[in-house]
C-alpha cells in the first residue's frame, strides 16, 4: 500500500469510526478511542510485521519478573546476605542491609518486594532440617519422674463473671498415674505451687520434674521448692513439645478423672475424639453423644439440632438447679490415685 494510499485510508477509517451509523445510532460517542494515529501505528507495526496480525498484539514488559524498585546491585547485596543469614526474617535482613550501608541512599526497601525477590531466587524456603533420634522411653521405676502441664478449659460463673479456668496436671512418667489434677482460675505460680503441694501430700516425693518453660516453672521459688525437696527440676526444650508427649495425652485422662467429680444433675459431660479434623465429623459425634438422631449430612441441619438440644438442656438445668454456687476449684477424685503395688515407699 503506498503512502497516498494509506493516508486516504486512514482518512477514511477515521471517517467510518465517526460517522457509521449502527441500528440508527451514531458511533460518534466512541470516535475518541480510536485517533488517527493510532491507526498509523497499527497500519506501521503491520508493515514491520511482514503483514502477520500477531505484529498488532501488545508487547509484554520487557522487565516481566524482574523488581523495579531494586536494582541490580541492591540484588546482588540482598543474596549475599540472605545467604549470610538464612535463618533470619526479611525485616532482619532489611535491618543488616541498611546497618552495613549496602543500599544507595533515598531509596527504601519494602518489605513485600524484598520477600518477593528472595521467593523468585528460592532464597526463602525454609531449609531442610536434619532428622532428629527421638527414642521411646519411660522412667525405670515411679516416683522417678512426674511431668506437668497446664490445659486451658471452660469459662465458669464467679461472682457474676465469666472466668477462664485451667487445669494443671501431673502425671507419673512410668505408671501413667494422675498424682494431682485440678481446675484453678488462673495458670500462675501460686496456682501451681498449691497443685504440687496436692500431689506430693498424695503421693510422696518424686525424684525428678519435667516441666515446659513458662513463666511459672522458670520462677526462683519454684527452683527453691524443688531444691529443698531433693527434687531435679527439668525444663523441657524450647519449640520441642515431642518431649511432652505424655502429659499431653495425661491431659486428656486427668480431665475425665475430674469431671466425675461433677454433680450429674448440673453437669453434662460429652467425650468425642476428631479424627480426621473434620468439623462434620465433630458435630456428628456430638449428635451420638447427645443421643440425638442424625438428620442429615447438612452441617447447618446438623448444628441447629445441636443448639436445640444445648439450649433445652440448659433450660432444664436451670429449672433444677439449686442456688449452692459451684466452687472454682474442682479437686481429681480419689479413685484417679489408687496407689499400684509397685509404688516405693517416700523418700
Amino acid at each position: 500500500m503506498s503512502p497516498a494510499r494509506s493516508r486516504h485510508a486512514v482518512k477514511e477509517g477515521d471517517c467510518c469510526a465517526t460517522s457509521a451509523p449502527e441500528n440508527g445510532r451514531s458511533l460518534s460517542r466512541h470516535a475518541h478511542s480510536i485517533g488517527i494515529s493510532t491507526i498509523r501505528d497499527w497500519i506501521a507495526r503491520y508493515r514491520a510485521g511482514g503483514g502477520d496480525l500477531q505484529a498488532l498484539y501488545p508487547a509484554g514488559r520487557s522487565d516481566s519478573g524482574k523488581p523495579r524498585s531494586i536494582d541490580e546491585e541492591t540484588a546482588a547485596a540482598l543474596v549475599r546476605v540472605r545467604q549470610e543469614m538464612p535463618e533470619a526474617t526479611v525485616d532482619s535482613v532489611i535491618a543488616a542491609m541498611y546497618q552495613r550501608q549496602l543500599v544507595a541512599p533515598g531509596t527504601r526497601l519494602a518489605p513485600t518486594s524484598v520477600w518477593r525477590f528472595l521467593t523468585a531466587h528460592g532464597l526463602m524456603a525454609p531449609a531442610s532440617a536434619a532428622a532428629v533420634d527421638r527414642r521411646k522411653f519411660e522412667a525405670e521405676l515411679p516416683n522417678d519422674m512426674w511431668q506437668s502441664d497446664v490445659m486451658h478449659g471452660p469459662y465458669i460463673t464467679v461472682d457474676g463473671r465469666q472466668r477462664k479456668t485451667y487445669l494443671i496436671a501431673f502425671i507419673d512418667d512410668h505408671s501413667r498415674l494422675i498424682p494431682h489434677a485440678a481446675f484453678y482460675l488462673s495458670e500462675n505460680l501460686a496456682c501451681f505451687l498449691d497443685a504440687f503441694e496436692q500431689a506430693l501430700l498424695k503421693r510422696g516425693l518424686p525424684r525428678k520434674l519435667y516441666v515446659d518453660n513458662g513463666s511459672a516453672y522458670r520462677s526462683h521459688q519454684l527452683e527453691h521448692t524443688c531444691a529443698s525437696l531433693a527434687i531435679a527440676l527439668i525444663h523441657a526444650k524450647a519449640y520441642q513439645p515431642q518431649g511432652k508427649g505424655k502429659i499431653g495425652s495425661g491431659k486428656s485422662t486427668a480431665l475425665r478423672y475430674v469431671s466425675q467429680s461433677l454433680h450429674p444433675a448440673k453437669h453434662l459431660c460429652l467425650y468425642v475424639t476428631a479424627t480426621s479434623g473434620s468439623i462434620l465429623e465433630l458435630y456428628r459425634q456430638i449428635v451420638g453423644a447427645l443421643g440425638l438422631e442424625n438428620r442429615g449430612i447438612s452441617k447447618a441441619l446438623i448444628l441447629q439440632t445441636i443448639r436445640q438440644q444445648v439450649v433445652e438442656l440448659c433450660c432444664a438445668k436451670k429449672m433444677n438447679s439449686t442456688k449452692t454456687p459451684s466452687p472454682p476449684s474442682i479437686r481429681a477424685p480419689a479413685a484417679c490415685c489408687e496407689k499400684p503395688t509397685t509404688w516405693p515407699a517416700a523418700r
